[in-house]
Formats: structure tokens, C-alpha cells, sequence
């Protein structure tokens, strides 16, 4: 037992070193971080092949494509819960201006709130997030 010790705690040192030097996967760097996408507008309702779904336009403010941009449409109940999540993807021209199209669907009557924000295709953020209220 005491063997098992002496060898444990070198190892468990050694393992903490190695861990914080290591690099997380998407580590990259985002130029513009969250204001590398303004909503341009507040989300409007529109109709998507016969469904509902929000027109959330966005502008690039970096100089450099966004190819894509994941943007998600997270809507709640009135008790906070999250009961549907949504996602579009759009592409960005340097300095564009492009809208996604995310569908809300199979909601039952009543009002709702929603998240809306982009992110990389890296999962990082890109936008700030953005609150808007609606009602089915």
C-alpha cells in the first residue's frame, strides 16, 4: 500500500502538469468574438414551406467570410422550460448582411420566449444573444 502511494502522488502531479499545458480543441481564436455578428433587426415571423419560422437577419462586421454560421433559435414556456430548439445554418460575405431561417414548429397555443444566437461552425459564440417573446 504504501508503494501504491509513494507512486501515486508523483503520477497525479505529473498528469495535473500535462493537463494544464494542453490546448482545448476549439481554442481558435474568434477575430470579431461575440460582436462578429449584430442582429441587424429583431426576429420576425415569416412562413417556411408552409411552416412557421423566424427571419433572424444578421451583419458580419469582420472583414473575412463566415462559411457557416449556426444559428440557433431556443424557445422556452412561460415556467422557463425549453421545449424546442431550432437551428439554421447561413453563410457570410466579408462585411454581409445574410438572414437564417430557423422553423417553430409543434408548439401548442400560448406565449413564448426565445434565445436566439450564432455561433461558429465551431461551436463558439459569435453573436450576443438576443430575447424575443411570440405567441402560437
Amino acid at each position: 500500500m504504501r508503494l501504491l502511494f509513494r507512486f501515486s502522488v508523483p503520477l497525479a502531479i505529473v498528469i495535473v502538469l500535462i493537463a494544464s499545458f494542453s490546448v482545448p480543441a476549439y481554442a481558435a481564436p474568434v477575430i470579431g468574438g461575440y460582436s462578429t455578428l449584430t442582429l441587424v433587426n429583431p426576429p420576425t415571423q415569416s412562413t417556411c414551406q408552409g411552416q412557421r419560422c423566424y427571419q433572424v437577419t444578421f451583419k458580419n462586421n469582420v472583414a473575412a467570410p463566415i462559411i457557416p454560421a449556426l444559428v440557433f433559435f431556443v424557445v422556452h414556456n412561460s415556467a422557463g422550460q425549453t421545449v424546442l430548439m431550432s437551428l439554421a445554418t447561413v453563410s457570410f460575405d466579408a462585411s454581409a448582411t445574410a438572414s437564417a431561417y430557423p422553423l417553430v414548429y409543434g408548439l401548442s397555443s400560448g406565449t413564448y420566449n426565445a434565445t436566439v444566437f450564432a455561433t461558429n461552425s465551431g461551436e463558439i459564440g459569435i453573436s450576443s444573444p438576443t430575447f424575443v417573446s411570440f405567441t402560437v
